[in-house]
């Protein structure tokens, strides 16, 4: 997967619109696209990372131990990771090498796992 093909990604998921709250914001349209733009400022070259579960509930998670999950962006010490086959993002940490634990959530819905 490509860096195109991430940007492609997100745009299609901005069209969607987003459920994310944009509390006092007195222009929510220009709020999403600054964060966009944030995000995309944000993009790595992807690459393969492995998800391991934080807690017993997230052992069945479209993330947890699955060879299609690469990592897509990353601010400060937190990442976005997108599942190739789910067709979702999620944001996480790393706890290894190439290791990472997810928030808990996954949403095709890119604005809001970036934001948390």
């Amino acid at each position: 997967m490509s860096k195109d093909e991430i940007l492609q990604l997100i745009r299609e998921s901005r069209e969607k619109g987003t459920s994310s709250p944009f509390v006092g914001a007195l222009d929510r349209e220009a709020e999403i696209d600054k964060s966009l733009a944030q995000l995309e400022s944000c993009l790595i070259t992807p690459v393969p990372v492995q998800v391991v579960a934080a807690y017993h509930a997230q052992e069945d998670c479209e993330f947890i131990n699955k060879p299609d999950v690469v990592a897509i962006a990353q601010g400060n010490e937190e990442y976005l990771l997108y599942s190739t086959r789910a067709k979702l993002f999620a944001k996480a940490w790393k706890t290894g090498e190439s290791q990472f634990t997810i928030l808990g959530f996954s949403t095709d819905d890119v604005i809001a796992e970036w934001r948390g």
